[in-house]
């Protein structure tokens, strides 16, 4: 199956490694790099599937929908720009092959994190994944360690909300398993490795207060789909809030 990856960035120099590594992939048919500014994308890796279009919107929720839009391959990879592919290509193809026949929607993968130099996986397990998984704890978290079926997105009308300013792959991975017809698995491969050690973001308490608000609306929004999901109010607003007043701080 056909392989497109979309990658939203705001032009950080890490945007290279991120192409290199998905560059390997045998059935890749194209890299979309999609940013609202095209004068920071410099001049990358030269290889003909990789394009880079440029949108008005500076948020990544509507460049990866941007992405979505005009990709061509059956599965989709949304790869944020500080973040690398690990796959082999064996381990692609198999990964893929689980979404074949069309019963899973998307595949996840382990990931290896980097901190202080220092390695550490992250084990999601194996097998279907409930929504209960992710409405407790967001098992897979960013979207870069999940292959999703494309057409099955587009036939369901499965967006990202760009009016979540944070948890947009949360937000996602619940409207996703909503739908009756839609469900992931946990490969146990590990696919993706990123640098946690470079995640430290200054913010302002407008931005802070930004975000929050954001948070809330974003689960006032669930609760009101399915009531079981009160229950994550307290463990993500607690979770969120704590990391980024430690980063403000």
């Amino acid at each position: 199956m056909k392989l497109s990856v979309v990658i939203p960035t705001i032009g950080r120099c890490s945007l290279v490694r991120s192409v290199e590594s998905v560059l390997t992939i045998s059935d890749l048919c194209e890299v979309i790099i999609v940013t609202h500014n095209q004068r920071q994308i410099f001049e990358l890796v030269k290889d003909s599937r990789v394009k880079v279009i440029e949108i008005k919107e500076k948020d990544a929720c509507s460049k990866r929908n941007a992405g979505l839009f005009i990709a061509k391959g059956d599965l989709i990879l949304f790869l944020d720009d500080d973040d690398a592919l690990t796959l082999t290509d064996e381990e692609y193809k198999l990964t893929s092959s689980i979404l074949e026949d069309g019963h899973f929607t998307g595949a996840v993968f382990d990931t290896c994190v980097l901190q202080s130099e220092k390695q550490r996986i992250v084990r999601k397990g194996n097998g279907p994944i409930r929504l209960n998984d992710i409405i407790l704890k967001n098992i897979i978290g960013t979207t870069s360690s999940v292959l999703l079926n494309r057409n099955l997105l587009l036939e369901q009308g499965i967006l990202f909300d760009s009016r979540n300013l944070c948890r947009q792959d949360f937000d996602f991975w619940i409207r996703l398993l909503l739908k009756k017809s839609c469900s992931l698995y946990l490969t146990g491969i590990i696919g993706l490795k990123y640098d946690d050690t470079n995640i430290v973001d200054r913010l302002s308490k407008q931005k802070f207060n930004k975000k929050f608000q954001s948070l809330i609306k974003l689960y006032l929004r669930h609760i009101t789909i399915k009531p079981i999901l009160v229950f994550t109010i307290f463990n993500h607003i607690r979770y969120v809030t704590s990391s980024i007043i430690s980063k403000y701080r």
